[in-house]
């Protein structure tokens, strides 16, 4: 899709529309500016995946294509806790909280550290898979990322600690050398973040950070001028990587090293086989 994008000069805006809220505004001038110092560590936090009481395969309703519904994933008999707003527990269909909340959430931890056009180097896992149950995403897991040029650490911990600052069921804290800041939630739910952020007013001579006059409207403009918005095709695809990247370290059970540029697993033929599926029926890439 980004190769795509670039190659017939299309307009594409991702919908993690917590980078167009004015709270995500002002963290990200607010740290972009040195308020906290050098940024050494992100930790995000969210609740626990449920596991999810067992419940016996059934047919599916007569109104619903279940099979298209599957599309290219590995086929499962069907299930009402597998499929509307339950699909989110499986790897295969949702992959999580890691790959719901957490691409909000890392969204904004992206755009704030100005890595929308690299990855990490490292990731490193720990964490309970689900017990025989419903689901087959973690449970309980903390993934840590390592980027380079700058140094620092992204962490997705589930549920991880929440902030001091704000109360939100799920967020981040940036930890620099001379202080630290909340921005909760990325999504939806209204972004917020600490009021010494929103108070702050970058100097004439500062970074000065692209305002969002919101996320569809942020869309239309660049329509128009061709710029690349907010929450370009490749901010996304680098967003949605960092989820799946944890997911396959945490299927695997074990760290692995990333070649961001490259987009391959560094020594891992097996953890380069889960980069992709073979498809299924007439569902191929």
């Amino acid at each position: 899709m980004v190769t795509a994008a670039e190659r017939y000069g299309r307009v594409v805006q991702i919908g993690s529309q917590g980078r167009s809220q004015l709270a995500a505004y002002h963290a990200c001038s607010y740290i972009r500016n040195g308020q906290i110092g050098k940024v050494s560590e992100v930790r995000c936090w969210h609740y626990a995946s449920p596991d999810g009481d067992w419940t016996p395969d059934a047919p599916p309703p007569p109104e619903l294509n279940y099979d298209m519904w599957v599309g290219p994933a590995r086929y499962l008999p069907y299930n009402a806790k597998h499929t509307h707003g339950a699909f989110r527990w499986l790897i295969d269909f949702g992959g999580g909280q890691i790959r719901d909340r957490g691409a909000h959430v890392m969204s904004i931890a992206n755009w704030i550290m100005d890595c929308d056009n690299t990855g990490p180097y490292r990731i490193e896992v720990s964490g309970e898979p689900p017990r025989d149950g419903m689901y087959d995403a973690a449970v309980t897991m903390e993934v840590k990322y390592h980027f380079r040029n700058p140094d620092w650490t992204l962490i997705w911990a589930q549920p991880g600690e929440t902030s001091r600052e704000l109360e939100a069921k799920y967020g981040a804290v940036y930890h620099g050398d001379k202080g630290r800041l909340t921005v909760t939630y990325g999504d939806g739910a209204p972004t917020d973040t600490e009021e010494k952020a929103k108070k702050y007013v970058a100097p004439i001579d500062g970074v000065r950070v692209f305002r969002s006059p919101g996320h569809g409207e942020n869309f239309e403009d660049c329509i128009a001028t061709r710029e690349k918005p907010i929450m370009h095709i490749e901010a996304g695809h680098r967003v949605a990587s960092l989820c799946i990247l944890g997911n396959i370290a945490f299927q695997l059970q074990r760290n692995l090293d990333w070649d961001a540029k490259e987009e391959r697993f560094i020594n891992d033929a097996e953890a380069n086989r889960l980069l992709s599926r073979p498809g299924r029926g007439p569902w191929h890439l």
